[in-house]
């Protein structure tokens, strides 16, 4: 620190160790390559600014077509029915809800036998404890068999 004029000037404003910084080590580190090699020399990708901005349009595009062919869809749809299945939700006038194939789907998993597998279906079950209440309480016994020493 001593050789940069500003620090020198102003040693009490700088502190000796820098959060965030790793440590200065006084071990270099190299790597040892076999003799007679080059680095690789790759040029980055580069780009006319012309095909830049038309590859930007070209996805700007894409995404505002994606859009509104979901907007479409919805509002078709919602014409036609009272509530419509969007991203594995039941979605209507009432609110959001779980789809009745998912609540199947968690109806039918295999028993666990491993804590492992306990563990999957926690992680599956959990994406819908927004829609169970007191989850955690309804849960906690199959957590208490993740612990250490618990047999099954």
């Amino acid at each position: 620190m001593d050789s940069v004029v500003v620090v020198r000037e102003f040693l009490d404003m700088f502190p000796i160790n820098l959060p965030g910084i790793p440590i200065d080590r006084d071990i270099d580190i190299a790597i040892d390559l076999e003799p007679g090699s080059k680095p690789i020399s790759i040029p980055p990708y580069r780009m006319a600014l012309t095909k830049l901005k038309e590859l930007k349009d070209q996805l700007h595009d894409l995404f505002n077509i994606k859009e509104r062919e979901i907007a479409c869809q919805v509002l078709e749809v919602r014409a036609l029915l009272d509530s419509i299945s969007f991203l594995g939700n039941m979605v209507s006038k009432e609110g959001i809800r779980v789809d009745p194939a998912k609540i199947e789907a968690v109806r039918g998993w295999t028993r666990p036998t491993s804590v492992t597998e306990i563990l999957n279906f926690i992680g599956l079950a959990g994406y819908y404890l927004r829609f169970v209440q007191s989850f955690s309480t309804v849960a906690s016994p199959l957590i208490k068999l993740t612990r250490n020493g618990v047999r099954f």
